[in-house]
C-alpha cells in the first residue's frame, strides 16, 4: 500500500498535501490508533443508536450489528486494518524519497525504447528502489512480530487474537509464570533477529535483574536463571556485533509490581512480618530511599532501543536505585 500510495501520489497535484493525510496517522502512538479505531468499530446491541461509523453504515444497509472489534473471526481483520493505517504513511514517505531519486534520463531512455509507464515502474523503477522496498519491508515486519499495544488495548487477546508479545506479559505478570513467559520472549527474539541481522541494524533488550549479579540464600533457582539471562546478553552482543545487532539487558532492583505484592507477601510470611513490613524493610535498603517503577526501567529500556545508544552493546545496566553499584 505504501508503494501504491508513493507512486499515485507522485503524479497528482498538491502532492504534498494528499500526503500529510497518509502520514499524519504515524505520528500517533498504537494505543491511541486503537481508541480511535475502536470508535470506528463500535458496537451497539440490534434496535439501538448505532454511533460506530462501520455499524452505521452496515445497519443502514439493513443487516444487525457486529462487534467488529470481538468477534471472531472479524475482530483479525479489523486489528491488521489499525496496524496498516499506522505504517502506510511510512512506507510511502520512504519510497516516495526514493522514487524521486531514480533519474529521469533512465526513465526517458526507456520510453524511447516503447517502454509503457506500467513497465517503467515495474522493470526500471521497483529493481532501482528494492534497497528501499527491502528496508520498509523489515521495519514493518519486525514491527508486526512484536506486536503487542493493538491486541492488548483491544481484547487482551481473548478472541482468538493472541500474539507472542501478549502471551508472554499475561504469563509473566498475571499468571506469575516466569519460565513460560521467558520461553516466549526467546521464540520472539529468535522470529525477530534473522530480520535484524539481514537489516543489518537492530537493538535487543533483555529484562534480567540485579538478581543476576548477587547471590542469594533463598532464591537460588532464579538467580541462576537471571545470571544466565546477563551471561546470554554478552555472548550475544559479541556474536552479532558485526551484523550491526545490539545487545544489551536490564537489571532491575525492587519495582512496584503485582509481581512484588506476591514476592512481599511470600518472603514476609518467611520472616515472620507482613508483606507491608517486608517491602518498607526492602524500601530502607535502598539507597535512593524508595522503591522502584515500572516507568523508571522503561525509560531505561527505551534508551537502549534507541540510537541514543549507539555505541552500546554486551551491557547488563543496574536500575535499582543504588542497591548494585558494581558491574
Amino acid at each position: 500500500l505504501g508503494l501504491l500510495a508513493a507512486a499515485l501520489f507522485d503524479r497528482i497535484r498538491r502532492e504534498a498535501l494528499a500526503k500529510v493525510f497518509i502520514f499524519t496517522p504515524l505520528a500517533i502512538s498504537l494505543v491511541g490508533a486503537t481508541v480511535i479505531w475502536k470508535f470506528v468499530y463500535a458496537w451497539q446491541p440490534p434496535g439501538q443508536p448505532q454511533y460506530g461509523l462501520l455499524n452505521a453504515i452496515w445497519t443502514a444497509l439493513g443487516n444487525q450489528p457486529i462487534s467488529w472489534a470481538t468477534t471472531f473471526p472479524f475482530n483479525l481483520p479489523a486489528e491488521m486494518i489499525i496496524l496498516i493505517w499506522l505504517q502506510t504513511g511510512f512506507a510511502m514517505v520512504v519510497l516516495s524519497a526514493a522514487i524521486k531519486g531514480v533519474s529521469l534520463e533512465v526513465q526517458e531512455a526507456a520510453r524511447l525504447d516503447g517502454a509503457s509507464d506500467r513497465q517503467i515502474f515495474f522493470k526500471v523503477i521497483v529493481p532501482l528502489i528494492r534497497g528501499s522496498i527491502i528496508t520498509v519491508t523489515t521495519t514493518i515486519a519486525i514491527a508486526t512480530l512484536k506486536i503487542f499495544d493493538i491486541v492488548m488495548s483491544i481484547s487482551g487477546g481473548r478472541n482468538h487474537d493472541d500474539v507472542v508479545a501478549v502471551r508472554m506479559f499475561t504469563e509473566m505478570f498475571q499468571f506469575f509464570n516466569d519460565g513460560r513467559a521467558a520461553a516466549l520472549a526467546t521464540v520472539l527474539f529468535i522470529a525477530v533477529l534473522p530480520v535484524m541481522i539481514a537489516q543489518r541494524r537492530g537493538s535487543i533488550v533483555n529484562l534480567a535483574s540485579m538478581a543476576g549479579k548477587i547471590g542469594s540464600k533463598t532464591n537460588l533457582p532464579y538467580n541462576a536463571s537471571k545470571a544466565a539471562v546477563v551471561s546470554m546478553t554478552k555472548s550475544l552482543a559479541l556474536a552479532h556485533a558485526a551484523d550491526g545487532v545490539r545487545v544489551n539487558c536490564v537489571c532491575p532492583g525492587f519495582v512496584e509490581t503485582d509481581m512484588w505484592t506476591k514476592v512481599a507477601r511470600e518472603q514476609g510470611a518467611l520472616l515472620g512480618m507482613s508483606a507491608e513490613e517486608f517491602t518498607r524493610q526492602r524500601e530502607k535498603a535502598v539507597p535512593l530511599g524508595r522503591m522502584e517503577r515500572p516507568e523508571d526501567v522503561a525509560a531505561v529500556i527505551g534508551f537502549l532501543a534507541s540510537d541514543r545508544a549507539g555505541y552500546m552493546t554486551g551491557q547488563a545496566l543496574s536500575v535499582d536505585g543504588g542497591l548494585v553499584m558494581h558491574g
